[in-house]
This record gives C-alpha cells, structure tokens and sequence, in this order.
C-alpha cells in the first residue's frame, strides 16, 4: 500500500512541473506577441516607470558677431522652456563706449525658440566688445555671449558659400559683397578654412579631405589698414562611393618667374585600389602637367586655384584644389652698363659692351637690347657685346636695356659723338 502512495506522489509532482512549464512558455508566447504587434504601448508603458530625460540646454547665437553702429544684430534662441519670457540686457564688455543696459524680452515659442532684433546705437561707443545676457525671468537659466562693436568705417566682411558639402568636394567661397565705405579700396581677403589651410583673394575654392563641422573664417582689410571679419558654418559628409582622397601640398605664395612645387603623394585611393593617374591644372590657362610631383612658372602676378584630379585603377576619380598668391618679384633689379668709346667715326666699327651690367642678386639677364639713335625703324640689336657703324655725323644718344628672369628691366644711356672720316 505505501508502494503506492509513493507511486501516486511522484505522478502529481510530473503533473505539477509540467504544468508549471507550459504556463512560463504560455506567458512568454503572450509577451512576445504583445511586444510583436504593440510596440509603441509596450515603450509607452516602459518609459511610464522611468524618470523623463533631461531637457536640451537652452542655447543662444548671435549674427553677424561683429557689427558697426546704427546697425542691428540678431539674437537667436533655441531649447528654452516653452512659451517663457526671455529677458535681455547689453552691458559693457571692454569698449571705452557706454552701452545700454535696459533690459528687453521676448516670448518663447512653444518649441522653444526666439528672434530678437537689437539695435546698435550711434552713440554706443569707440570700437570694442560687449556683452549680452539672456535669462529666464524666474532666473533658472543665463546666457552670456561677446559681440564686437566695429568702427563703421571698417570693412563689413561677408561669405557666400554653401552650407554643405562631401569629402572631396569643391566648395566656393565669396567674398565680392564685403562691404567697404565709398572713399575706401579693398586691399586684401584673408581665409582660414578651419583645417589648418588658407588662401587670399576675394573669391576661393577648397576641398575637405576629412568629415566634419568646420568654421570658415574670412578677414578682409582696406586701404586705411582696417580689417573686419566674418564667420562661415559648413558641414562635411563622407563621400557616398570610394572615390580617391585628393590632398595636394605646395607653398601658398610665389613670385612671378619662380619655379613652384606641388605634390600630389599623400593622395589616398580606397582599400585595394591603385592610383594611376594625377593630373593637374595650375588655372593660368598653361597646358597641366601629368604626375604625383610637378613644378610651375606663372608669368603674371596674381591669385590662382591649382586643380588636380587623381583617377584610381577601377575608374574612380576625386578632385582637390591649392590656391596660391603670386607677387610680383622682389629683389635688386638689374644694372644695365654700357662700355663704348665716346667718339667715333661715320662708319668705323664701334665696340659698345654690356657686359659688366649686373642681374640684380640671384637672378639672370636674360637679354640685351641696344638703341643706337641713328636710322628710324632700324631694328635694334640684341647681345651682351655688339659692334655698329654709324653711317651720318652727330650726337647719337645710344641705349642699353637689360632684363632678368624675374621681368625686371633697367636701362643705361651714353652719347658719342660721330665726326666724319676726314676729320
């Protein structure tokens, strides 16, 4: 008899545990269908029992950063409570001028967001910095941001370009509507691209060889030496296909005649691939050159924007730009000299020599070029050393003019007389 019980017992516990593990495997068919085909209320319910995240902080900008007197500026709020009130003040921040500090407001939106127009007042001071401060009236936040008070004379600095862009591409800046006052001349556009590479002019290309946000700077300078400033936001996105990463190095300046390198070796092609072409273009309108490391002449001064395009072994081709300044050549120009007896004979085979004039420190002379002063529409002759006849008695003014590898000339003059062979 107990033999049984004992049998009994044992089949009730089977009985209890199965039971048991199809309710779990019950339960967990149920969650999962709910959290299969309600997902939104499952989140709901989730998030119902955890603390809300924290808000955005509140955040201001100003624009432009730098502005003249009688002008305006405009104060842009975002991630601050809805519907609140904003108050504003200015107060002194360095300028020897004294700035109102009457406090304004304004409403937030609902999505949290304001525009505020301020005035900058004629009588705002001498050139220096301020100060503005935006609060909430119950005080739980402040802002605290610097603009610069200009002198109206000064340039207002301006950029026109995109807002965003891709690795690898070129991108065009602008600074043609820079303001300057009517009895002033722009003298000089300065660039900071933000990624350690510049370029003057008043208008300029560059490529971004990296993703990112990078700030754009652009300061402009008149011919009083005055300077004003403007900033550009842009955002770099990574190239959609695997295209080559285009990086070109080489000095940013030169002078007219100098020979100037440019490289194209720390261009990158995609994992697996080869580079196999460079090409470049050096934007004076002289046919390019082919090869990752080049050299170039440019025979006018001016800015110029350096292309070149690298084509990998699967067709794929990517593009950066160089802009470098040429000046005019600096240094001691030549000394032209003339050596030559200060008589003569009609006819006599005169000597004139040049050969003591002097190219000017590092440079060449790369010509000479004599007048004689004696036969109208004669051509001249050319040569360190000549000889000429004179053909008629007089005063002959004779000119030599020398000119070196950096298109500097200068000019020596002597007079000989010429006296006829019975004489």
């Amino acid at each position: 008899m107990s033999q049984i019980f004992s049998d009994l017992s044992s089949l009730n516990l089977i009985d209890v545990t199965v039971g048991a593990l199809v309710a779990v495997l019950i339960i967990v068919l149920v969650v999962t269908a709910v959290i299969l085909f309600f997902p939104d209320q499952v989140a709901s319910v989730v998030q119902w029992g955890l603390p809300p995240p924290p808000p955005p902080e509140p955040m201001i900008s100003i624009e432009p950063i730098s502005v003249a007197t009688n002008t305006s500026l405009i104060i842009h709020g975002e991630n601050w409570p809805a519907d609140s009130l904003a108050l504003i003040s200015v107060v002194p921040h360095g300028s020897s001028g004294t700035l109102s500090e009457e406090m304004s407001s304004v409403v937030a939106s609902p999505e949290g967001e304001f525009s505020y127009t301020l005035d900058i007042g004629g009588d705002w001071g001498a050139p220096g910095s301020a100060q503005i401060v935006v609060r909430t009236a119950e005080g739980t936040h402040e802002i605290q941001q610097t603009f610069n008070i200009v002198d109206p004379a000064c340039p207002r600095a301006r950029i026109d370009a995109a807002a965003e862009a891709r690795v690898g591409q070129i991108i065009d800046f602008s600074g043609h509507d820079t303001h300057v006052s009517a009895d002033r001349q722009m003298m000089k556009y300065e660039w900071e691209f933000g990624d350690g590479t510049q370029a003057t002019g008043p208008k300029v290309s560059h490529t971004y060889n990296q993703p990112g946000e990078y700030d754009v700077t652009l300061i402009a300078t008149d011919d009083h030496n005055s300077s004003g400033q403007a900033t550009h936001h842009v955002k770099i996105s990574q190239a959609p296909s695997c295209r080559p990463i285009v990086n070109i190095s080489g000095s940013s300046s030169g002078q007219v005649g100098q020979f100037n390198a440019f490289s194209g070796r720390g261009s990158q092609a995609c994992g697996g691939r080869e580079i196999i072409k460079y090409e470049w273009d050096f934007g004076d309108g002289i046919p390019g050159a082919v090869g990752p490391d080049v050299s170039h002449v440019y025979s006018e001064a001016s800015d110029y924007t350096v292309t070149l395009t690298v084509s990998d072994d699967q067709g794929s081709s990517g593009q950066a730009i160089h802009n470098i300044n040429i000046s005019q050549a600096t240094g001691d120009p030549p000394q032209a000299a003339i050596d030559a007896p200060p008589q003569a004979r009609v006819g006599e085979a005169v000597t004139f020599s040049g050969a003591r004039s002097q190219p000017g420190y590092n440079h060449n002379i790369v010509s000479y070029l004599w007048d004689f002063d004696d036969i109208a529409g004669r051509p001249d002759e050319v040569g360190d050393v000549v000889e000429h006849k004179f053909l008629a008695s007089g005063t002959y003014n004779v000119s030599l003019t020398v000119t070196n590898n950096q298109s500097q000339s200068h000019t020596d003059t002597q007079w000989i007389q010429v006296v006829e062979a019975s004489d």
